[in-house]
């Protein structure tokens, strides 16, 4: 797309000289275009990248807009119906759906996850692509375990091997882990290595014993 100058050429009429006006002014609004030169009266391109991703999060935040609206309008309708108050309805989902419904929810978190986890999980033992965009975007994750560290666990235990015991407890595999600790898979095994040496342990197993007698899971 090259420069274009506003106002009247020659050979146009007034008509297409407005169509015209009109096009460049919706192209504005869409932020491909800018104005120019040293009056303003030049229209120049926007780099692509900055122009599409200006768009998306336009189009994204009229889709968030969309969402509470006919949220809205549906509790309107049910307190319409029915007597019963809805907001604290508790919606029950099953089978298949259930993984579905959590990538959706988590997709669409801006500043923080509070979950409660156990398995089976729905990254199927693998590495959440989701959670790890959103933890480099600043999100907070925080989630309870059904096994985790209590009152007991000793002070001179670092706190990156209370966090790896955690996972580890809850059955996810080496990537996943580290890729969780924001640490290379060598430096989570340097820690696993430390722990057994610390536990007198040559195996995850006996590691675990070792933990469970001195109260640390």
């Amino acid at each position: 797309m090259g420069r274009h100058r506003r106002g009247h050429k020659n050979g146009h009429l007034p008509s297409q000289v407005r169509a015209l006006n009109r096009n460049l002014a919706h192209l504005r609004r869409l932020g491909l275009i800018t104005t120019a030169g040293p009056d303003g009266g030049e229209h120049a391109p926007v780099e692509p990248s900055i122009a599409l991703e200006a768009m998306a999060h336009t189009r994204s935040a009229e889709v968030r807009q969309a969402h509470l609206a006919a949220m809205e309008a549906y509790r309107g309708y049910r307190r319409s119906v029915t007597p019963q108050a809805t907001d604290d309805l508790i919606e029950v989902v099953k089978g298949p759906h259930v993984s579905e419904r959590i990538w959706n929810i988590e997709e669409a978190v801006e500043s923080q996850v509070l979950r409660f986890d156990s398995p089976p999980y729905h990254t199927h033992g693998t590495a959440n692509p989701i959670e790890i965009q959103k933890l480099g975007n600043g999100v907070e994750y925080r989630a309870v375990y059904p096994m985790h560290l209590n009152d007991r666990v000793p002070s001179s235990l670092h706190p990156i091997h209370r966090r790896i015991l955690e996972l580890l407890a809850t059955g996810v595999n080496d990537d996943t882990i580290a890729e969780l600790l924001g640490v290379s898979r060598r430096t989570l095994s340097r820690h696993i290595e430390a722990m057994n040496t610390r536990a007198g342990s040559t195996t995850r197993f006996q590691m675990a014993l070792y933990a469970a007698r001195k109260g640390w899971i």
